[in-house]
């Protein structure tokens, strides 16, 4: 099992991860929000599915990049029977029943030669559909949102591969800014305890702000439960949620910043410095949900692990290891009956008066017969 210490600044570390990965997300939604990325990745997959080629020219909105002619207008018709009812026209969703209903729709309004030959890719597979399903309009829409589904699924992986990479530069650029060295912060931990104390316990407290309270049993009816405290860093927009992850490291106790005890002393020690920085730019890439996992799972398990005797100050063994003399006793042991203040037990006195029982050698085989 793991040792106390090792625990404790295994804890502390995987708050610091947790706390600057939330803020690296942050930080990389609201970039991805104001370059419309997840919208311009939808509008590309839909534009590759309907003509079979992507976008010439990538425009907020679906089909806005999809170009002049027969191809651009059968894609701008598809846009706008997605965004029926829709407040946004560069939505970052759609539905794949959504999607499903706008094709349906656009393949029967499709009266020219043009068109139909700009979108012959969205006809053969409507067509392959149509003979699977014999005819079944809603077989058919069932396939087509099976392909959009399928298509979605490339998307996301996409969107997640640019996201990682952007929390890698956003990681390095947050640990900088707060001097996150994951070998300083353990080295701190490791030889304050203080410290240590402080940042096991922020760590509790934040699992406990971030894990959802249990659902009341049925048949139990009590009184309403308060409404849940929003958890910190978790209101507001996406800066305000940056700033409010790098400003709650120093709330957290955690020993990083660029104080005179944190700042680098020399050239040698500042180069391992950012070298560590990379080391948590690297561990960032995790994400949030990772990092709050384990912190959960190490707070548990020191919540959970029993202390040795040799670590408790209030056992006995911790009282003798301290005064050695408590341990000389008496025939009697009073010494050692009134360590903590408790009159002797009678059957101690008994026990040290009573002679030690002979060992008796077991009785010899019987004899042959």
């Amino acid at each position: 099992m793991l040792g106390s210490q090792t625990l404790e600044v295994g804890i502390g570390l995987a708050l610091l991860f947790f706390v600057l990965a939330t803020a690296a997300s942050a930080f990389v939604e609201l970039v991805g929000r104001l370059r419309s990325m997840r919208a311009k990745d939808l509008e590309k997959a839909i534009v590759t599915m309907v003509t079979g080629a992507p976008p010439a020219a990538a425009g907020p909105g679906v089909g806005a990049g999809a170009g002049a002619g027969a191809a651009g207008a059968a894609v701008q018709r598809l846009t706008a029977l997605l965004n029926v009812g829709r407040a946004r026209t560069n939505a970052s969703y759609v539905s794949a029943k959504a999607f499903a209903d706008a094709v349906t729709q656009l393949l029967d309004e499709l009266e020219d030669s043009a068109t139909a030959d700009a979108v012959q890719p969205l006809l053969k597979r409507a067509d392959t559909l149509a003979r699977q399903a014999r005819g079944n309009l809603t077989s058919v829409k069932a396939g087509l949102e099976t392909w959009f589904d399928d298509a979605m699924v490339d998307v996301r992986a996409t969107y997640q591969r640019y996201a990682t990479l952007f929390v890698l530069a956003v990681g390095f650029v947050l640990a900088g800014l707060a001097n996150a060295s994951p070998v300083h912060v353990a080295q701190d931990l490791w030889k304050d305890s203080a410290t240590r104390e402080a940042v096991v316990a922020a760590a509790g407290a934040t699992v406990a702000e971030n894990t959802p309270a249990p659902a009341a049993k049925p048949g139990k009816p009590g009184k309403p439960a308060p409404p849940a405290k929003p958890a910190p860093c978790t209101q507001g927009s996406e800066i305000e949620r940056t700033a409010c992850g790098v400003d709650r490291l120093s709330a957290l106790s955690l020993p990083v910043g660029w104080s005179e005890k944190h700042r680098p002393q020399g050239f040698g020690d500042a180069f391992w410095h950012v070298i560590g920085w990379g080391v948590t730019a690297l561990l960032l890439m995790l994400g949030a949900p990772f990092w709050f996992d384990l912190l959960t799972r190490l707070v548990s398990a020191r919540g959970a692990r029993v202390k040795p005797a040799s670590e408790d100050d209030g056992s006995h063994t911790a009282l003798l290891r301290a005064d050695p003399v408590l341990g000389l006793t008496g025939s009697t042991g009073l010494s050692a009956g009134l360590v903590d203040g408790q009159p002797e037990p009678d059957w101690l006195a008994q026990a040290l008066n009573r002679p030690a029982l002979a060992l008796r050698e077991p009785p010899p085989p019987p004899a042959p017969i």
